[in-house]
């Protein structure tokens, strides 16, 4: 299986970058794994530390490209698009702040629409090849595949996104309920409602 992981890894530093690498370490030995990282993962304002890359000793691990900014929506389309190109079989988002769920919801729709935008091209194909004369089979049955293939690769990448999205957004949704009602109860004990 060919599997590509997007998010922190090394030469980020930190704990998720870790569990990235041993993520994909583990996969790698059955199956064919691609990791993605970032090249801004935050802006410079919010972050408070002098650098998110690893600054100790060299790691064993090689160093993932670094192609994702998380701020840039026109980067999300372009690793997207690479991705999609790439032709995975599952591709994992390792999320953890709703900071990055517009990047990785952006990239994760980007390819069933790809798909889409083939299949087109595979039905343009197909009506090309109709002359005045009839039409070629050959030319037909190509342009079919190429409409079939993209579609089958666009799902491909779809389900499991789409399963990973809605899993997240329930996840979201109920930590906002949690720390709304953990806002009401400090409310409470400021007012001295609560004891």
């Amino acid at each position: 299986m060919n599997i590509t992981i997007v998010g922190t890894a090394y030469p980020l530093r930190g704990g998720i970058a870790h569990y990235n690498a041993l993520l994909a370490e583990a996969l790698s030995q059955r199956h064919t794994v691609d990791t993605i990282t970032f090249k801004r993962q935050y802006p410079s304002f919010l972050f408070p530390g002098k650098t998110q890359q690893e600054t100790g000793e060299t790691s064993q691990v090689p160093p993932a490209p670094e192609l994702v900014d998380s701020i840039n929506p026109f980067n999300w389309l372009a690793v997207g698009r690479m991705i999609r190109d790439r032709r995975p079989d599952l591709v994992i988002f390792k999320y953890w702040l709703p900071f990055f769920g517009p990047c990785f919801g952006t990239i994760a729709r980007m390819a069933p629409l790809l798909g889409l935008f083939g299949t087109v091209i595979g039905m343009i194909e197909i009506f090309g090849s109709q002359t005045g004369g009839g039409a070629n089979p050959g030319q037909l049955a190509h342009g079919i595949s190429i409409a079939l293939y993209n579609t089958a690769f666009g799902l491909i990448v779809a389900i499991p996104a789409m399963a990973f999205y809605r899993h997240f957004r329930r996840k979201v949704e109920a930590l906002v309920v949690d720390m709304e009602q953990q806002a009401i109860k400090l409310v409470e004990i400021v007012h001295g409602d609560r004891r």
